[in-house]
């Protein structure tokens, strides 16, 4: 059976996630990309697993490139050389954050229902 190439050693819809959440927490003043980097690495260590921050670095960078440079994109830099945020006007970043806040209401009740369903 033939497996398919892979260029990263990990989850790309997680890191995507992260990074579309840590860019919501810090507004419309958004972060350097060094910083997004160290939050995503933080997010997807363990204190047994860490991550490769090169290679979360090059992943960010690129997601960073893919989605600035085209009308309607998620990101946008600001005036500070490095630095990004969401692109709140863009369609496709409110539908991305309308999926995540679902996603999480729906992890918040299936928790919610299994903690009221265990018995002591």
């Amino acid at each position: 059976m033939h497996m398919a190439y892979r260029p990263f050693p990990f989850d790309m819809e997680k890191y995507d996630k992260d990074i579309l959440t840590i860019l919501r927490k810090a507004g419309s003043r958004g972060l350097q990309l060094k910083k997004i980097v160290i939050h995503v690495c933080n997010a997807n260590s363990t204190l047994f697993e860490t991550t490769d921050t090169d290679e979360v670095y090059k992943y960010v960078r690129n997601f960073v490139r893919r989605n600035t440079n085209k009308p309607g994109a998620v990101l946008k830099p600001t005036a500070k050389r490095g630095c990004y945020r969401l692109n709140m006007r863009s369609k496709k970043t409110q539908q991305l954050l309308a999926e995540m806040d679902e996603n999480e209401e729906k992890n918040f009740q299936l928790n919610h229902v299994l903690i009221r369903t265990r018995h002591w």
